[in-house]
């Protein structure tokens, strides 16, 4: 099992995203209406809207053969 991301709560995602960008060195790898993912040198950090999403959150990537 492995992180996948960190998922952060904002209230706007244009301010946010320049914050990370310039304050973290996070780059924009993917971008929609309701988040954008920024890569970070080990890390993916998932800038969520709080109009539409109630709860950050933290992605995990599990092995299927761990699940029973």
């Amino acid at each position: 099992m492995k992180i996948d991301h960190i998922a952060i709560l904002v209230e706007n995602l244009d301010i946010s995203q320049k914050w990370y960008e310039d304050n973290c060195g996070a780059v924009l790898v993917f971008k929609d209406k309701k988040y954008r993912r920024m890569q970070m040198k080990n890390t993916t950090i998932a800038l969520i809207s709080k109009n539409h999403y109630k709860h950050a959150h933290i992605g995990l990537l599990v092995d299927g053969s761990s699940i029973k």
